[in-house]
């Protein structure tokens, strides 16, 4: 797979992006095809981190390109070489929200792919609209119950208060700033190690920034949340 060969689009405006390998593609297309009904013509942004770069097997509702155009070789080796599949694809985060605003994007916006859209998510693209630099949301509204089980209050302090599943940032130059540094600190600490207080990309969260909480049940739809807070899923 070719990195720095590859000819990357120029961005204007908002861009929706994920992140995997080709294992997760078919949940990718899910995502995409669920973009693409609730903003016609809009392709989801895919950095795909393994398999072929022929543009012509991919659904129209995709622009695939490689993971690694965002990364110095020597940097993406050292990285593909230190972590598991879930956390390297979580280590480039930062680094794909640093190319996409280099390519013209004034607004990104991450989902997981295994994530789909039921309705439009104009209120996270609308760069102009909205003077919050990042929008996130939190893993929980209201106290996890204390039967023991998992998670807990605990688990989730350990393992980060925000669910970077999704995280929407604007291009400022001081998100860029943070960028820069969430991403050296993903170099090397973007571990599955909740036990040590380390779950991939998500403890580093980016809440230094002027940020907006989504605090609706219904924008994040996670199976423990199910029962806990108001609002439905």
């Amino acid at each position: 797979m070719s990195d720095r060969a590859y000819n990357a689009p120029i961005y204007s405006g908002s861009v929706v992006f994920t992140i995997c390998a080709s294992n997760y593609l078919g949940q990718a297309s899910v995502l995409a095809a669920s973009l693409s009904r609730q903003y016609p013509g809009m392709k989801l942004a895919v950095f795909l981190l393994d398999g072929p770069m022929d543009q012509s097997e991919w659904p129209h509702h995709m622009n695939v390109m490689p993971a690694s155009a965002v990364l110095d070789r020597a940097d993406w080796n050292q990285r593909r070489c230190h972590y598991d599949m879930l956390e390297f694809a979580t280590c480039i985060k930062a680094a794909c929200f640093l190319y996409l605003f280099a390519h013209g994007a004034t607004r990104a916006a991450y989902f997981d792919p295994d994530i789909v859209l039921f309705k439009p998510i104009d209120f996270l693209l609308d760069a102009a609209g909205d003077d919050a630099e990042v929008i996130l949301t939190p893993h929980i509204l209201t106290p996890m119950p204390d039967d023991g089980c998992l998670p807990s209050d605990l688990s989730i302090m350990r393992s980060g208060i925000y669910n970077l599943g999704f995280v929407s940032m604007r291009n400022t130059e001081r998100t860029r700033a943070f960028l820069g540094w969430w991403d050296n600190h993903l170099r090397t600490m973007c571990r599955d190690n909740i036990d040590g207080g380390l779950f991939t990309d998500e403890v580093a969260a980016p809440s230094r920034l002027q940020r907006r909480l989504l605090e609706s049940a219904r924008e994040n739809a996670a199976p423990y949340r199910r029962g806990l807070e108001s609002g439905g899923t």
